[in-house]
């Protein structure tokens, strides 16, 4: 039997099928002549910010010194893959909620853009990430404020109470080995096991769940949050 619980969600590769600042970078490069190499430079920083080679700060600055996107872009983005969330997903968040779970999604993204997709699912005032200061500028490292997702927990005053956190990076995981969170899950069926293998690997170490297979994931979340 589930009893309600605070469950911290992220977002890209987790809930959303993709990183979506490395998608909104690469979209604003279009017609860019270069647009194959800087999407490969684009993922590969991004990849090592996941995994914990390099600060998340040090991966956003990088990502953004190759192309700053402005609202114009963002908005078009968002039009263009807000439907790509799998309605299983948005079910999941639904009844989770309904159920009595406080849900919230933390994300090394930007509001700006995760609040607008998850508009009707997830209440604005649960869905924190980094910022765009000044919405009528490019979005250049100077004009975001980068809030890391422990930072996030304790501004909200969740430390000793977030039940689970579900994600696929290295910041997930540090919420829980770091004691912000009593339980970790793995969320691979996007970015598959190997891409995130030493996560997976201390997720296994210190027991706790991994999913690779999408359908098993939301087997267990229904069966381990939702039965009465």
């Amino acid at each position: 039997m589930s009893i309600p619980q605070i469950l911290v969600f992220d977002f890209d590769s987790t809930i959303y099928p993709g990183e979506s600042l490395d998608e909104l970078i690469q979209f604003s490069l279009e017609g860019d002549s270069l647009l194959t190499q800087k999407s490969k430079q684009i993922s590969e920083i991004g990849h090592q910010g996941m995994l914990g080679k390099i600060s998340m700060t040090t991966s956003l600055e990088e990502r953004l010194a190759i192309a700053a996107p402005n609202q114009k872009i963002i908005d078009n983005y968002i039009n263009k893959n807000k439907t790509r969330i799998d309605k299983r997903w948005l079910n999941l968040l639904e009844d989770l909620q309904q159920f009595g779970h406080l849900t919230y999604v933390v994300s090394g993204g930007f509001e700006d853009w995760i609040r607008p997709m998850l508009e009707g699912i997830i209440p604005r005032k649960q869905i924190h990430a980094n910022r765009i200061i000044d919405k009528s500028k490019p979005m250049t490292i100077d004009n975001v404020e980068i809030r890391a997702k422990e930072q996030i927990i304790k501004e909200l005053k969740l430390v000793d109470i977030v039940h689970t956190i579900v994600g696929d990076g290295a910041t997930d995981f540090s919420v829980y080995e770091n004691l912000l969170a009593k339980k970790f899950i793995g969320a691979f069926f996007y970015t598959g096991i190997e891409l995130r293998k030493n996560i997976a690997q201390k997720a296994q170490k210190n027991h706790q769940s991994i999913f690779s297979d999408f359908d098993l994931y939301f087997d267990y979340m229904r069966q381990e949050f939702l039965s009465k």
